[in-house]
């Protein structure tokens, strides 16, 4: 009959099926008895209890026979069937044990009838020989088959506790002695041993799966590493092919794959930590992973371990940053400390005299070697730790570009192309390519994951027309986020965690306040942010930082007097930065299916692929790397801009002022005699203190160019600039 499935192994052991298996007691018996002469006494004998001749003293009492059994001249009998780690010693707690080759049951109640042993007993689970104590009692011995290895002290007790309960010792007598799950107690031999009719020694089959069953119960922590089971079981498949039966998993049961002497029957099972081994042809009952396949495996395998573990992990003010799916998430030192424990990283010492753990030893490597010195987010860098002026930082970015499509196919992307052949106006039908071109190099350069500068887009149409569409889900889908960028441009707040991680600043007119101050802090801060593409980063709670930002901005505005009147002012030092487009009357038609943004994302990868494509016409290219592009500007829109700047103003009070003063030459001043000059009334005072107060009049004044001021000079006596101001509608040239 074949050994039982031990895989799943829930239901009662069917003793009489395993009794059944064993072979019968013929010839030399196998078993040890392990003596002392008395119970003083170290050293141990072999001996056969059956063949003893004990010669004892009357004793009056118990205590004479106590003192007697302890006195180291006696020579008797004191048995054991447990085996030290020193067979030649008594077993103690210096020498523990080792091997178990029988159960001794001791009943202390006075027996007249013995008889019950077989009945009481489970089916085939019979005691071996019974013998009568010193004191009227019966001892049961139940002699194994093969001695089981329990030299493990997890496991030795949960074993003989759990055979006990199987051979139900406490059922066979009354007065069981629980002295008789003492490993280390010795018996008196007693006597008139005899046989139990039916007896066989327990089987093997029979201790093995008593054994599987304490191990469950008691796993075995030995030193060393814990290695996931799934990598041993490859190890082992890999230098012992085929000796494993069924599937390496903690628990199971097979032969001793690793001792070629030709005998596969199951003799261990798999732990957490080694194998647990109960046949005695094992070396111990334990080995751990180090014993069987070698320090060296051991030790290549937690270095890939320590590393897999530390790879894509940085350590950066007090918090540990792991790249999670493509994302970089930062993890206080508890939960980081969990997240390597449940990843399998040992959280106990590797041995009795270690210090430390290998998570602390992973956190406290991390600490050493991989400490960068903040955590920010450069929007489309490839990069992932960047130089940033002697420190190395951490890019955290997680805007990634739409992918395009391997190629355009034209009949899908076909809205697309009509939106951008048809919205623009068409008195300057080539502005479409000078956009085209600024979106290419910005989405290019996104997906090369190298991004570059490039200039402020500002496009004005009416209402309704598609000028927010195209910002928010055609450029800001296809570059991967936007934001309103809006406070931070105005100067209303200098926490920018949300628009240093995105790449599009969307700007709607409403959001600029009309006030000239306001106005011109806003034209300041977009001439700052294109011209230099960096950025303070600074989260709130977290020290700032400038990192590079080479995001863009796009300003949409309607195309009423009031709305144009936003858009920043074209000084010199800011032409090159800003690019304006004005929409036509056309509008597209936004009943697509699924409604237009859906349906808009979903053909966009192969617009974006015709793009990619596309050869920009050399007139829109600048011979300047900077930004690449021509910086396109609509007349319309660079005559608004112009009618609302302060030299516009500035010409008109002069011209008035010459008139109504009926001045005909030019008059050297001053900006502040110039100032009180033209403040003879209200209005202009109101005006001057708004667009031209304090020296902004001295800085527009030098601007104007030779049609308003002809010359200048420093006053020799005040050390003031002076300048010569005309009207050139008034004045004689």
């Amino acid at each position: 009959m074949s050994t039982p499935d031990l895989s799943a192994n829930v239901a009662p052991i069917d003793a009489a099926e395993i009794a059944s298996t064993a072979p019968s007691q013929t010839g030399e018996r196998a078993m040890k008895y392990f003596a002392l002469p008395n119970l003083r006494s170290q050293d141990i004998t072999i001996v056969d209890p059956l063949t003893f001749k004990p010669d004892i003293p009357v004793h009056k009492t118990k205590e004479e026979r106590r003192a007697w059994q302890s006195s180291p001249t006696t020579q008797h009998l004191f048995y054991s069937c447990v085996e030290g780690m020193v067979p030649t010693l008594r077993v103690t707690d210096l020498n523990p044990p080792r091997k178990i080759w029988a159960f001794v049951g001791d009943y202390d109640a006075n027996i007249n009838d013995e008889s019950t042993v077989v009945t009481n007993a489970a089916p085939g689970l019979l005691a071996s020989y019974v013998s009568r104590t010193f004191s009227g009692g019966r001892r049961l011995v139940f002699e194994f088959e093969a001695p089981v290895l329990i030299d493990q002290p997890q496991i030795a007790e949960a074993f003989v506790t759990s055979l006990a309960k199987e051979l139900r010792v406490k059922d066979l007598l009354p007065g069981f002695d629980k002295a008789s799950l003492n490993l280390t107690q010795y018996w008196e031999v007693g006597d008139d041993w005899h046989r139990v009719p039916g007896s066989t020694p327990l089987s093997r089959a029979l201790l093995g799966l008593v054994f599987y069953r304490a191990a469950e119960k008691k796993s075995i922590r030995a030193d060393g590493l814990e290695i996931p089971i799934e990598a041993v079981g490859e190890e082992v498949e890999r230098r012992w092919p085929g000796r494993w039966p069924g599937s390496f998993v903690e628990g199971a049961r097979g032969p001793l794959f690793w001792i070629d002497d030709g005998i596969d029957r199951e003799g261990c099972q798999v732990g957490r930590y080694g194998m647990i081994c109960y046949s005695d042809r094992a070396a111990k009952a334990f080995l751990s992973w180090s014993d069987i396949l070698g320090a060296r495996f051991v030790r290549e395998f937690e270095a890939e371990r320590i590393g897999a573990a530390m790879a894509d992990t940085y350590f950066i003010e007090e918090k540990y940053w792991k790249k999670n799916a493509g994302i970089w998430r930062p993890h206080r030192k508890e939960n980081f400390a969990d997240d390597l424990r449940v990843s399998g990283i040992n959280s106990r010492p590797s041995s009795r005299t270690d210090l430390a753990n290998d998570v602390a030893r992973v956190m406290s490597r991390l600490r050493s070697e991989r400490v960068l010195d903040a955590a920010v987010p450069i929007v489309h860098d490839c990069r992932e730790i960047v130089d940033l002026n002697c420190r190395q930082v951490l890019n955290t970015s997680r805007i990634r570009a739409m992918p395009p499509a391997g190629a355009d196919d034209p009949q899908k992307s076909a809205w697309l192309h009509e939106f951008f052949e048809k919205i623009w106006d068409p008195a300057e039908p080539r502005q479409k390519d000078y956009f085209l071109a600024w979106f290419q190099r910005f989405y290019q350069n996104a997906l090369q994951g190298e991004p570059k500068a490039g200039q402020a887009i500002v496009i004005a149409g009416d209402a309704g027309i598609g000028k927010t569409f195209l910002s928010w889900r055609i450029v800001g889908k296809a570059l991967g986020g936007f934001s309103d960028g809006a406070r931070f441009l105005k100067g209303e707040t200098s926490f920018n965690k949300e628009i240093a991680e995105v790449p599009l600043l969307a700007i709607d007119d409403s959001e600029i306040a009309d006030e000239i101050a306001a106005r011109n802090k806003f034209t300041s801060t977009v001439k700052k942010f294109v011209a230099d593409p960096q950025i303070t980063y600074h989260p709130k709670g977290v020290d700032e930082i400038t990192i590079p930002c080479k995001n863009r901005i796009i300003i949409t505005c309607n195309q009423d007097a009031h709305s144009l009147g936003v858009l920043p002012r074209l000084d010199t030092s800011i032409k090159d930065k800003l690019m304006f487009f004005k929409f036509g009357n056309w509008r597209p038609s936004y009943s697509l299916p699924g409604g237009p943004e859906a349906y808009v994302a979903s053909i966009l990868p192969f617009w974006l692929r015709w793009l990619l494509d596309w050869k920009p016409p050399a007139y829109v290219l600048s011979p300047d790397p900077r930004f690449g592009i021509v910086p396109y500007k609509h007349p319309l829109l660079v005559r608004a801009v112009e009618e609302e700047s302060p030299q516009t103003t500035l010409k008109e009070i002069i011209d008035i002022w010459f008139t109504e003063s009926g001045r005909t030459e030019p008059e050297w001043m001053s900006a502040k005699a110039l100032h009180n000059k033209l403040s003879w009334t209200d209005a202009n005072r109101t005006i001057l203190a708004r667009e031209l107060g304090g020296p902004r009049l001295g800085r527009t004044l030098s601007s104007l160019g030779k049609d308003y001021v002809l010359d200048k000079r420093t006053n020799r006596s005040t050390n003031a600039g002076e300048y010569l101001v005309t009207s050139p509608a008034i004045c004689k040239k």
